[in-house]
């Protein structure tokens, strides 16, 4: 059986990476079937458990809102860093359905109002009696909204792979402390691996 403390510490694995520039990826193996995991991207009772509340609307193309109560997620009381401490309770975010194609596919805008428009893409597929999730997050257009999506998303699927395992996830406001202090590193390090060497003397 996975301890606490096993599960407190297993969140800082399965990093996202950048595969193409702007183009961050995360890959999750969750319990199955598909369509238990769907019901936890598209239902917003579900979704408010680990990301975010609000109805998908009915087709594509059209908007819809989502509201982030990052407090409710996780039952502790760390506080939430000091540039967040601003949003109170719910955030209100604005989105517009691109694509949906139960049990496999769901892609939205996302940002448009402080932050460049983007565009987060869900895609599932059955492997054995799990589900594998490939969450893309493209169009990001600068370094700091790729460190800032980089922890958010980690930190939001922890909670998903723990209450979908029937598991308490690890505080929220910590596991993002720690897992932003990482892809700061992470990417860091890929900047200057990517940077041009001096050239030959």
């Amino acid at each position: 059986m996975t301890s606490a403390a096993d599960f407190a510490s297993s969140y800082r694995t399965g990093y996202g990476e950048l595969v193409e520039p702007g183009s961050l990826q995360f890959v999750r193996l969750l319990p199955g079937p598909i369509e238990r995991v769907w019901s936890w991207l598209a239902d917003s009772d579900k979704r408010a458990q680990w990301l975010a509340a609000g109805d998908l609307p009915p087709q594509s193309g059209m908007p819809f809102d989502m509201y982030f109560d990052h407090a409710s997620l996780t039952p502790d009381d760390v506080p939430a860093p000091e540039r967040f401490r601003h949003e109170g309770g719910a955030i209100r975010t604005g989105h517009r359905l691109l694509r949906c194609e139960p049990p496999r596919v769901l892609v939205t805008s996302w940002g448009g109002v402080n932050e460049e428009l983007s565009e987060v893409t869900f895609e599932l597929s059955p492997q054995g009696d799990q589900v594998r999730l490939v969450l893309t997050h493209r169009r990001l257009a600068r370094p700091a909204t790729v460190l800032s999506v980089s922890g958010g998303w980690h930190t939001h699927l922890a909670v998903l792979q723990a209450k979908l395992a029937g598991r308490t996830p690890a505080p929220f406001w910590t596991m993002h402390q720690e897992l932003e202090q990482d892809y700061a590193a992470r990417l860091s390090q890929a900047a200057s691996d990517a940077a041009p060497g001096d050239g030959p003397a």
